[in-house]
């Protein structure tokens, strides 16, 4: 199955895009699940005997973690790219510093095509 170079290059893109889609979706869904259970089991502890409506409301609110979410996702975002970007960076900084000529050559050259067959 040989793959030209865009072609490469797209899965890797694709591949990226996929890992920051599942850690955003991941980390979506914990802090939405997180809320409902939290709102939940507010509302099943809540006794109006006992306690003070003003402090079930302000248990609620301090629960209530989307916009903490929200604020979080550009920073989140950010650091997925900048992380990749290195990553991208020394991989084609290994690649660049292969020697290509004599004994050294011939040894990355084998073991490149040793890969390649087995």
């Amino acid at each position: 199955m040989s793959h030209t170079l865009t072609s490469r290059f797209q899965f890797s893109e694709n591949m990226t895009s996929s890992r920051l889609l599942i850690a955003l979706s991941t980390i979506q869904l914990t802090i939405f699940l997180t809320y409902a259970i939290a709102m939940m089991y507010l509302r099943m502890s809540f006794d109006p005997i006992k306690g003070s409506v003003a402090m079930q409301k302000s248990n609620i609110m301090s629960a209530y973690l989307v916009p903490f979410y929200t604020l979080l996702l550009p920073a989140i975002t950010m650091f997925f790219l900048v992380r990749m970007k290195i990553t991208r960076r020394s991989d084609i900084q290994s690649m660049v510093q292969v020697k290509a000529s004599g004994y050294e050559g011939w040894a990355n050259y084998s073991s490149q095509l040793q890969q390649q067959w087995n």
